[in-house]
């Protein structure tokens, strides 16, 4: 459920999915290609969604802190 989640989450947001998950693990930064995506404010609930299934596949705690660090980009 959870690689299904996050796989259908990559396509929505136009993101590369094994990117992202690297990314997120790490705290750097995705980029989304032909979507508009300025900051995690413009994935509404998915934000919180998509932390949840990547802390529930990976079995890491990513807190606050770490989310803040993590950036939401697009190639605009």
């Amino acid at each position: 459920m959870n690689v299904r989640w996050l796989m259908d989450f990559a396509d929505r947001w136009q993101l590369i999915y094994d990117d992202m998950i690297a990314e997120a693990m790490r705290g750097g930064t995705i980029t989304a290609n032909g979507v508009d995506l300025h900051s995690a404010a413009e994935l509404g609930p998915d934000h919180d969604l998509f932390w949840k299934h990547l802390q529930e596949l990976t079995g890491e705690c990513f807190d606050e802190a770490h989310r803040k660090r993590f950036v939401w980009s697009c190639s605009c």
